[in-house]
């Protein structure tokens, strides 16, 4: 949509009040507090055109005008780009979130506190995981007569051990042949790949010790799962209760119902993050339920060590500091990738 400079001008100073204040926007407002350099009756010439254009909503007779979706959505992709950045982006926090990096739910929990404290939003952290985890070793070790401990080694650098009984007496030295035999056929192996026909040719290799087998396979199965298992942190779920616009308490319980029960948040980060570390803002309606249909969503893709993904997501009211959310956030995903 191509705006003139006067709307351009009208259209920013309303989106830009809005934002700071909650409250409809009048043309006397723009006159008082942005120099526009028009008279009130321009002005407001000029609001009912962007009306008509479906950028501006008048939701009271005789009152000020608010931002429509469509609004936000051209300031963010168009003229967001023409404003001065106004809040510094997080820094120097790589060392904190460092000696949490072999804690994963910590990790998140830390980088959603940070997140929330800086934005005064909610955020939603989701745990690391592989996209696609594969095994890089699979060790067998006898504790005693009935007990194995099996350890796991999957992607770069993530180890699972797990003890599980065996209902055959058995010494380390069978164990040592079945984990060479299981490292032959599984290693870089997704869980996908480990198909009925690898299991049968991995069966017939041990004949002999298929009573143990069963067991070894249900643990490297659920442990990958484990793993890949999308789970998520939310963080400064009181800050969207200060926003005017979760005034309405039933409003505000079915949104708050939604956000806490991680299935249906997961959803859309899912539904909508690109492969690439590229920043999606959706907006109101865009998020595709109603339960957050009064709010806008920020979201990035992180990465750590280039094998564990993850995302972190800013929720607010569709009035947020888009701006400042996204040059801290911006700020943010380098730090993290760069763990």
């Amino acid at each position: 949509m191509v705006l003139d400079d006067r709307k351009v001008k009208i259209l920013m100073a309303i989106i830009d009040d809005y934002i700071k204040n909650a409250e409809p926007v009048g043309s006397g407002t723009i006159v008082k507090r942005y120099d526009i350099g028009v008279s009130p009756a321009t002005i407001r010439n000029e609001m009912a055109n962007l009306e008509e254009l479906g950028l501006l909503l008048q939701p009271h007779t005789s009152a000020g005008r608010v931002p429509s979706e469509k609004a936000y959505r051209l300031y963010v992709n168009e003229l967001m780009k023409k404003k001065q950045v106004g809040k510094a982006p997080i820094s120097n926090i790589q060392d904190i979130l460092r000696a949490k990096i072999d804690n994963p739910d910590e990790l998140i929990r830390e980088i959603a506190r940070i997140v929330s404290k800086n934005t005064l939003y909610a955020a939603i952290v989701t745990k690391p995981h592989s996209e696609k985890s594969t095994i890089k070793y699979i060790q067998l070790i006898n504790i005693d007569e009935n007990s194995v401990l099996l350890v796991l080694v999957i992607n770069k650098d993530i180890v699972k051990n797990h003890i599980f009984k065996a209902n055959i007496v058995i010494t380390q030295e069978k164990l040592d042949q079945i984990s060479k035999v299981l490292n032959k056929n599984f290693i870089n192996h997704s869980l996908k790949d480990i198909n009925i026909e690898l299991i049968h040719r991995v069966g017939v290799e041990l004949v002999d010790y298929r009573n143990i087998l069963a067991p070894i396979l249900d643990v490297i199965a659920n442990t990958i799962k484990g793993i890949d298992k999308q789970d998520c942190y939310v963080a400064g779920m009181k800050n969207i209760l200060d926003f005017p616009e979760f005034n309405d308490l039933e409003k505000a319980r079915d949104m708050m119902k939604f956000l806490e029960e991680s299935e249906g948040i997961l959803k859309i980060l899912n539904m909508y993050q690109s492969d690439s570390d590229k920043i999606m803002v959706r907006i109101g309606s865009e998020n595709g339920f109603s339960q957050v249909d009064k709010c806008s969503i920020i979201s990035v893709k992180y990465n750590i060590n280039d094998s564990m993904y993850g995302t972190i997501a800013i929720i607010g009211p569709t009035r947020m500091d888009y701006l400042n959310t996204v040059t801290l956030l911006n700020g943010l995903i380098k730090q993290v990738n760069g763990l």
